[in-house]
């Protein structure tokens, strides 16, 4: 019983790991979701961080990075919702780009 339950409340998270492959400090990251917003960072050149971001309800997840006195905003997920987890990396590329990579598990009864 422990286990299904973890196992239901890991369905509601996403572990999101953000990568600098860049030459660029990334000064601030802030990931924002359903009922959710977690700040990474700094995250320096050629460093990574988790992070596990718990969502409640449904909708996208989103990014906004602070490179120096440049703001980018960004993708992560278009939609998310119960039953819905995963893995996505979000890679700061040499050319100062970012990619997101998503991996989704779903629930099925």
């Amino acid at each position: 019983m422990f286990y299904a339950v973890m196992a239901l409340a890991l369905m509601d998270q996403l572990t999101i790991t953000v990568s600098n492959r860049s030459s660029y400090d990334i000064d601030e990251f802030t990931l924002t979701g359903p009922g959710s917003i977690k700040q990474v960072g700094p995250v320096r050149a050629g460093e990574s961080e988790r992070v596990f971001l718990d969502f409640r309800g449904e909708g996208s997840v989103t990014f906004q990075a602070l490179l120096g006195d440049r703001k980018v905003d960004g993708e992560v997920m278009g939609y998310v919702t119960g039953g819905i987890g995963g893995k996505v990396d979000v890679n700061l590329l040499p050319d100062g780009k970012f990619e997101v990579l998503e991996r989704v598990a779903q629930f099925v009864d």
